[in-house]
């Protein structure tokens, strides 16, 4: 009996030099180690509906659909290549491509990959993706994106990238390629070293970073499938983590959210150089409070809202 098995699957990414135009993909520069299926949802603009009939109660037939494009889910380990970064010839991670695709400029210097959101203005940097799954095969090009960070315990911590991208050709049948992975190791999360503000000791048990940036497709009725690709939005960033209820006298959560005390947030995922990565959020306030239990223990759920001061960055994504 034959069938399509979902066993085998892979993904290469790469970032486009002109908008929804890919390169030959690569099997080892543009390998990206998802840990899930990856999976790729083919929609359109337009699904061709037309009005009821006039005579019956039924439909009429449908035109074909326009504005074909594709909603791509890639969920991978947060690691870092798993070498020192010596210099821009040295192999960037593995989200290098997918970072960028999600309005976030890449700079190297002095051993470390630096990721801060593009200019207002700036053009917007896309992905063109291959991704195997299900013995198929399927193109887009003219990616941009949106990402969580996340991590639920002392797990490695998990990136999600949603990616809204321009279909490339048919989908066609064939078999997973022969794809050169990068081979470290992710390092679990712990002793993060979580800070917010001066408080540095909160017991943790878990947090999601949400960029939250808006994708809005550019409808063109003026070219062929009626679809010129996507351009991004504003973004609603989030940082939301679970700790134990702290004493006020170390952290007053409460006093905190009500006088929209402004405040720092770093914390880090590794300790070995090359696997290693930070992210900063120099100016956040907390806008929620959700209390819980954990056995016998109070626990908090925090929303922290990030935000910019006179242009400074809201985020920064350091590997070193």
């Amino acid at each position: 009996m034959s069938f399509k098995s979902v066993i085998g699957y892979g993904v290469l990414a790469q970032k486009e030099a002109t908008y929804a135009t890919a390169s030959a993909f690569n099997t080892t520069t543009h390998a990206v180690q998802v840990s899930e299926i990856p999976t790729l949802a083919v929609k359109y603009v337009n699904d061709g509906a037309r009005p009821n009939s006039p005579s019956t109660a039924g439909a009429q037939p449908f035109v074909s659909p326009t504005g074909r494009f594709a909603e791509i889910n890639l969920v991978m380990e947060a690691r870092g290549s798993g070498s020192a970064y010596t210099s821009t010839a040295t192999t960037p991670p593995d989200v290098h491509a997918l970072l960028q695709a999600c309005g976030f400029s890449a700079s190297y210097n002095a051993g470390a990959w630096t990721y801060q959101p593009e200019a207002v203005g700036s053009d917007d940097s896309s992905v063109a993706v291959k991704l195997f799954a299900r013995e198929e095969q399927y193109t887009a090009v003219g990616g941009i994106g949106t990402f969580t960070l996340a991590s639920d315990g002392a797990s490695p911590a998990v990136y999600t990238f949603d990616v809204s991208a321009l279909m490339s050709g048919s989908i066609i049948d064939a078999n997973v390629a022969t794809i050169n992975y990068n081979t470290t190791v992710p390092p679990k999360t712990e002793n993060i070293a979580l800070t917010l503000g001066s408080f540095g000791t909160a017991i943790v048990r878990g947090f999601t970073l949400t960029l939250g940036r808006e994708i809005n497709p550019r409808i063109n009725i003026n070219q062929t499938d009626a679809h010129a690709g996507f351009a991004s939005g504003r973004r609603d960033m989030t940082f939301a983590t679970t700790i134990e209820t702290p004493a006020s006298s170390s952290f007053d959560i409460y006093e905190i959210q009500r006088n929209g005390t402004q405040f720092a947030t770093s914390f880090t995922i590794g300790s070995v150089t090359g696997n290693k990565l930070t992210i900063s959020l120099p100016t956040c306030q907390i806008i929620g409070i959700s209390n819980g239990e954990d056995g016998a223990v109070s626990t908090s759920e925090l929303t922290i809202k990030p935000s910019s001061l006179n242009g400074a960055n809201d985020i920064t994504i350091t590997y070193n």
